[in-house]
């Protein structure tokens, strides 16, 4: 397996915000963890990315204690897209895509042909190679959360974490990055995304991890989470879950508009 969380328990301060979460991703496989705000999402990518040691428990990457990495280590096993990057200066999208080979790079170092060849080769693989050269700032939101996930593909690393990769982009730009964060997946890279969305989560997951008030409440394959009483406990509101073609699709209709 990729990477394995072992009774992992968080804190800010005295406010208790992971409860002995335990899960795995598997080589291959695209794991959604849903839940509201506040379940946790976010705070458990962070644990695992090392940005909140301070947890109990464990983290482990090909059944290696995360803690034992190096910062560098850790970037050439896990990379991480956000949901948006706060970019201040006007760098084009090559730039952008560069910073993911600074783990490969000496401190002092400037990238090389053959970085700038991995970046180029990276941005082909998410169909966006003909923006190399446009400004980050300028370009969609789909399009910039591509760039993110082509950044991601040059750090070389093969577990992609996406927290959020959908938020605040609109349909047409949600679709197009899921779509590619399953192709990664179905090319073997682990890749794990926190979502607000059950019913995108149904579509593009292998398995779901549902969180509430920071404890695991299923961990199953999408049909046995996606259903009205899973919905009802998550989020508090009474749903009637519809499958559409033959189950290949589920959608969310509010009860009282349910016929």
């Amino acid at each position: 397996m990729s990477i394995q969380v072992n009774n992992l328990s968080f804190s800010y301060g005295q406010k208790n915000v992971l409860h002995d979460i335990c899960f795995s991703a598997e080589k291959g496989e695209f794991l959604s963890i849903l839940g509201p705000n506040g379940a946790g999402k976010s705070t458990l990518l962070r644990c695992i990315l090392g940005l909140l040691p301070g947890y109990s428990g464990e983290v482990l990457v090909n059944k290696r204690n995360i803690k034992g990495f190096s910062a560098r280590e850790a970037s050439r096993q896990i990379a991480y897209i956000p949901q948006k990057n706060h970019c201040v200066f006007q760098y084009n999208v090559l730039d952008i895509v560069l910073m993911g080979r600074s783990n490969r790079t000496s401190v002092f170092g400037n990238p090389g042909k053959e970085d700038e060849q991995a970046c180029l080769k990276a941005l082909e693989k998410v169909g966006i190679c003909a923006l190399k050269d446009r400004c980050f700032q300028k370009l969609s939101g789909g399009e910039q959360q591509l760039v993110l996930i082509a950044r991601a593909l040059a750090q070389d690393a093969p577990n992609l974490l996406l927290d959020e990769p959908t938020a605040n982009l609109d349909f047409g730009n949600q679709i197009l990055v899921l779509e590619q964060a399953k192709k990664l997946a179905q090319e073997g890279y682990t890749v794990i995304q926190t979502t607000h969305h059950p019913e995108q989560s149904y579509l593009y997951s292998d398995r779901i991890l549902a969180l509430q008030n920071g404890r695991v409440v299923a961990n199953e394959k999408p049909a046995a989470v996606l259903t009205s009483n899973m919905m009802k406990q998550l989020y508090d509101v009474s749903v009637d879950v519809i499958s559409l073609y033959d189950d290949t699709a589920r959608v969310c209709i509010p009860a009282k508009f349910a016929k």
